[in-house]
């Protein structure tokens, strides 16, 4: 009689054993942190315009000086330009000459750029 109690005892462990380990549900302990996004608006001076990586697909660089007095550098992409979500309200890269006054809204890029094209609200003008 031990024998088959013992038996039964170590049936019911590894019933268990199965069983919670085909439904336990594993959380990863080093989660990544929530990416947060900031629109930024900003009006300033156009002081450069390099529209060389545009042959690669790379972006056109413009960079500025805010009216605050900071350097920022706007990264217009090339490629899938018309899939830009407020490309209809972003100028054109070659339309933007040093010395120009501008306004923009648009996010930063994990390189720091400021692109004015991941959301409908975004743009980039040249004001009189």
């Amino acid at each position: 009689m031990l024998g088959i109690g013992a038996i039964v005892i170590l049936l019911l462990v590894l019933g268990y054993y199965v069983m919670t380990s085909l439904t336990r549900v594993e959380t990863p302990q080093d989660l990544p942190a929530e990416t947060v996004t900031v629109t930024s608006d900003f009006k300033g001076v156009v002081t450069s315009v390099n529209l060389e990586q545009i042959i690669a697909d790379g972006p056109a660089l413009i960079q500025f000086t805010t009216d605050a007095g900071t350097n920022l550098t706007i990264a217009l992409p090339s490629m899938g330009s018309l899939l830009c979500s407020a490309s209809d309200s972003v100028a054109s890269a070659g339309s933007i000459e040093v010395g120009a006054r501008i306004e923009v809204r648009g996010e930063t890029s994990d390189e720091g750029y400021l692109v004015p094209c991941d959301d409908t609200s975004h743009y980039l003008r040249v004001i009189e």
